[in-house]
């Protein structure tokens, strides 16, 4: 498989096509629809079920056991018998931990909102993807195979019918918990179009997985940092939302989440350069290490270009961005984004390089960048919030995020190769020198 990808770019190149136009459908339908919603409930009851979202975000990172990478870096190795045990030993690993994050996360909603019925109903509906994420292995298996198009057909899908219900529970003016269903659902279309998908290109269903006490002990064994890491990315990317809810109100987190839902549209793009070039650059990376540094670099070099023209751009208009698509009732929203939308900088670095953590089997340092991050987070929002809202939450962020993903890498010899990376990506896009990017 690893000679296929090596001398296939274009099919490389397709698979970004797919990740990109997956991404992109999304992203003007829910700008449309979301947008909708957004206007129809009004930042207070916005702020509400953003707010009740945090809850199963809480303990995505235990639910999902840090296994993403992992699991596509072993498949990329593995074929046929070998990758139905390692979706099999996923799986099951996965589906156990969420459950159990899921008995953890409405057992939370009820002592901390024993008061407050409705917003425990909401949570509890929301909280059953900690559960339905198992099947993310599926997708993991198309990453791998670099057969993104199969993974984009079924999320279109889903998100297709779950957008569908979204406009149809807006024209009858559904309540509340009618649009924290529709986040469920498009979840659960999409598993089972996943799993029909899965039948289609291997032959095979789910049930001919199988489970390998061995290589369960050998995943956790590699995962267990990025479990915690995860973690500690949720508590400074959402515990800030959560602070704001507690410390100036619904309607302030409104208006972060709309700015957030504009500031955030772009980021998948991360994620789709780096699962399609990354199986081919990682096939070097025993043969021979120049040319994988080489390809790495270009990578990260396309990745920072991106992220720093989008940010540029949408900073500088984001108040006529936010006027347009939210109206007035969300004024306000405008210096939010300018500032937030800044925080994909960093990230796009961090997503770039986060698989060469596993490569060079230094996992636990994830832990000590993420937990960095989570105490410049928490103690600058401690700060920024009372004093500045959402805006101080929004510098809050965008400095923690910097400090977890990039500053954090100069400060250890052994992350220290993955520092020089990310600096020479972005002194090249300052100095205007895009021949890294080629």
């Amino acid at each position: 498989m690893l000679t296929k990808l090596l001398n296939s770019p274009n099919k490389i190149l397709l698979n970004i096509g797919w990740s990109v136009f997956d991404r992109l459908f999304r992203m003007v339908t829910s700008m449309f629809v979301g947008v909708w919603v957004a206007r129809y409930l009004g930042p207070e009851q916005f702020g509400r079920l953003n707010y009740a979202q945090i809850f199963p975000g809480a303990f995505v990172a235990f639910a999902s056991l840090g296994l993403t990478n992992v699991i596509i870096t072993k498949l990329i190795q593995l074929k046929g018998s070998s990758q139905a045990e390692l979706l099999g030993t996923g799986f099951a690993l996965k589906l156990i931990s969420g459950t159990l994050c899921y008995t953890l996360a409405i057992s939370a909603a009820y002592f901390l909102h024993s008061d407050d019925g409705y917003l425990q109903l909401l949570i509890y509906i929301l909280s059953t993807i900690l559960i339905f994420q198992s099947f993310d292995v599926i997708d993991m298996f198309f990453q791998a195979n670099v057969l993104a198009k199969k993974s984009v057909w079924a999320k279109t899908l889903a998100f297709i019918l779950s957008a569908s219900l979204k406009l149809y529970f807006l024209t009858i003016k559904a309540s509340l918990v009618a649009f924290a269903l529709t986040v469920v659902l498009d979840l659960l279309f999409g598993l089972l179009f996943l799993c029909w998908f899965y039948k289609l290109e291997t032959g095979f269903s789910i049930t001919h997985w199988r489970f390998s006490t061995a290589l369960a002990r050998e995943l956790l064994k590699s995962s267990w940092p990025l479990i915690i890491s995860d973690l500690l990315i949720f508590a400074y990317m959402k515990l800030d939302q959560f602070m704001i809810q507690q410390l100036v109100g619904s309607t302030e987190l409104g208006m972060y989440s709309a700015a957030m839902r504009l500031s955030e549209a772009w980021y998948f793009l991360a994620g789709a350069l780096t699962n399609s070039f990354y199986p081919s650059i990682a096939s070097y990376w025993k043969i021979n290490e120049e040319k994988f540094y080489e390809l790495y670099q270009k990578l990260i070099s396309r990745l920072a270009a991106i992220s720093i023209v989008v940010a540029l751009g949408i900073s500088l208009s984001a108040s006529t961005i936010a006027y347009i698509v939210y109206g007035s009732s969300y004024s306000g929203v405008g210096p939010i984004l300018a500032i937030h939308v800044w925080t994909g900088v960093p990230i796009f670095l961090g997503v770039g390089c986060s698989n060469l953590y596993i490569l060079k089997n230094i996992q636990k340092y994830t832990v000590f960048r993420s937990l960095t991050g989570a105490l410049v987070n928490v103690a600058l929002n401690y700060w920024l919030i009372p004093i500045y809202g959402a805006i101080g939450a929004s510098f809050a962020t965008f400095i923690s995020q910097l400090f977890a993903s990039v500053l954090f890498n100069a400060m250890t010899p052994l992350t220290r190769s993955i520092f020089r990376l990310q600096y020479k990506a972005v002194k090249n896009v300052l100095l205007l020198n895009f021949s890294s990017v080629r």
